[in-house]
């Protein structure tokens, strides 16, 4: 059994080529991940403020070493929010669509919910409340495009205490994210080290997306963190999610196998968000690597899933 935990439902993909992307790669099942993103909160004073500060924090930023911005159209904040204006609400999927995508197909998706931790406490609450009545397996964060740290946030411990109480997993985004959220300062609240508080006070099965390790110019940015993490503490996960090379390289795989391990480690193909990466060819990095066991392999393709979601 092959599952990819990390699949996002974009309306860029119909179900019949996202179920035939799974049958040429073998995948049972896949885990749909809702998005609740909205481009008016980088308009809030609280975010700009934190926006403004990190950029001119950022030499990344200050001689847009990469040409990164440039090829954005961004060359001021006034940029930065027409291009989460333009970006965020292509990425936005619902819970209900994932959970009509779940419905359709019951015995090829697992769904998990998102819920905006960036707006007020009553939206929380209502957005969490919505997962549990439709049924969704688990809730999806992300403290870049979310504009949230989890060591400060109140409403990441509700969240926690949420997937506490219902025993839902929570994923949370760690690592960089595409376009402007390259740039490691705007993308700090996704350091895995965030983390520790919370997890230290919730009994949460917990999954680092991407190993902390996404990054298109620091490839492998929080591994350390991300790895320091789940050595210390027994309910984290991480997915490989975009990040396949740290399972086909040597120094990366000695540093899992001697700290997190490989009974916690999933896989994860991040369809279709990776451009000319798709589900097979992601597999196919891990089933080649000479640095993996065949029971590792095996592990972390579908056993180390099955366990976590019950399947």
């Amino acid at each position: 059994m092959i599952v990819d935990v990390h699949v996002h439902p974009f309306r860029s993909v119909t179900e019949e080529q996202l179920i035939g992307q799974m049958d040429r790669a073998d995948v049972d099942y896949a885990v749909l991940l809702a998005i609740d993103v909205d481009a008016s909160d980088v308009g809030r004073p609280e975010v700009l403020s934190k926006i403004l500060k990190r950029l001119r924090s950022s030499p990344e930023y200050r001689f847009d070493s990469w040409g990164l911005l440039s090829s954005l159209g961004v060359n001021d904040v006034t940029g930065l929010r027409r291009l989460a204006e333009n970006s965020l609400p292509q990425v936005r999927v619902t819970n209900r669509e994932v959970k009509e995508w779940v419905d359709r197909f019951p015995n090829r998706f697992v769904g998990f919910g998102s819920v905006n931790l960036c707006k007020d406490a009553r939206y929380v609450k209502e957005g969490l409340e919505e997962i549990l009545r439709i049924g969704l397996l688990g809730v999806k964060v992300l403290p870049t495009v979310q504009f949230f740290n989890p060591s400060k946030s109140r409403n990441f411990s509700t969240l926690c205490d949420f997937c506490e109480r219902n025993k839902m997993i929570l994923m949370c985004h760690t690592g960089c994210d595409p376009g402007p959220f390259e740039i490691p300062e705007l993308s700090a609240d996704a350091n895995p080290k965030f983390l520790d508080g919370p997890l230290g006070r919730y009994d949460v099965k917990t999954v680092l997306a991407h190993m902390g390790s996404y990054s298109a110019f620091h490839p492998g940015i929080w591994l350390k963190e991300a790895l320091k993490l789940g050595e210390k503490h027994e309910n984290v996960w991480a997915d490989v999610a975009a990040v396949p090379f740290l399972l086909s390289e040597r120094n990366s795989v000695e540093k899992i196998r001697a700290s997190f391990g490989f009974d916690r480690v999933l896989f994860g193909s991040d369809y279709p968000a990776v451009a000319g990466r798709d589900m097979g060819s992601s597999i196919s990095a891990i089933q080649s690597s000479p640095f993996l066991s065949t029971k590792e392999k095996e592990k972390v393709l579908g056993e180390n899933a099955r366990r976590l979601l019950n399947l």
